[in-house]
């Protein structure tokens, strides 16, 4: 079977001495794809050489709500010419980690949707889907990305998905993906809600360093993952481990097209 990690964070610190070995840990359990995502320049630049030296390994780059507050007008434009750069590299795939984030009430909201907007408008040009976060900004973050478009809906996944039933179906009708975490493994909540999605719009995702399984709760996220997020999928909608794996794998590769 076969299985694509959408969101990895390899290019964190917690890698930093032994990505490679975890890239070929998670292709011996049947992971043949990792998204590496960027949250700043940094990281993207990161991700960009990640996937310049390994063939599993591909990129997204972009700048995270958070740092916001970092970020003048100035410099906005100055970032978005830093991305478009950053964006020749053949192995990029998607424009994210993007999107609002308002559990910290300190970072500007009118600078986050400001932000987003840039990136949103980039992918657009550069047509890429967007890897979308959001926390705490339900109500605003489909509104704003449909005006961020233009008056459409740009194409991209809602990673490490939390929210109503409602703002599922609102999140699906409106074309994007959905991805959840290690989160289904342990929150009833999460699980439930998980079943809600048409296996035709379901990505997986590590989020690696981030969020392990209940089995490895405590010890560093890996992409490997992937495939304990993949059967607690197959379990909740009592199918087949393998319907799951060839079917998310096709999503992904359609949304990234790789």
């Amino acid at each position: 079977m076969e299985f694509v990690d959408t969101h990895a964070h390899l290019n964190f610190e917690d890698f930093r001495d032994d990505w490679e070995s975890v890239v070929e840990r998670a292709g011996a359990a049947g992971v043949s794809v990792i998204v590496v995502v960027g949250i700043d320049l940094k990281s993207s630049q990161k991700a960009c050489q990640m996937a310049a030296c390994h063939p599993a390994v591909y990129a997204s780059i972009g700048i995270h709500p958070s740092l916001a507050n970092d970020i003048s007008g100035i410099d906005l434009k100055q970032i978005g010419t830093a991305l478009m750069s950053l964006s020749r590299n053949a192995k990029v795939v998607a424009i994210g980690e993007i999107g609002l984030d308002y559990h910290q009430p300190q970072i500007s909201v009118p600078m986050q949707k400001e932000l987003l907007t840039m990136q949103v408008s980039l992918a657009k040009k550069l047509s890429l889907p967007i890897l979308v976060h959001v926390r705490g900004a339900q109500s605003d973050i489909l509104p704003t990305l449909h005006q961020a478009s233009g008056g459409r809906f740009p194409k991209g996944v809602f990673h490490c998905f939390s929210g109503s039933k409602q703002y599922l179906s609102d999140v699906v009708s409106s074309g994007f993906f959905i991805s959840f975490t290690s989160t289904i493994t342990y929150s009833h909540g999460v699980s439930r809600r998980s079943v809600d999605v048409p296996l035709e719009r379901l990505l997986l995702e590590s989020d690696a360093p981030f969020m392990s399984p209940v089995a490895l709760r405590g010890q560093r996220n890996e992409p490997i993952s992937v495939t304990i997020i993949a059967e607690q999928h197959a379990k909740l909608r009592r199918i087949q481990l393998s319907k799951v794996a060839s079917q998310t794998t096709k999503n992904a590769k359609l949304l990234f097209r790789i």
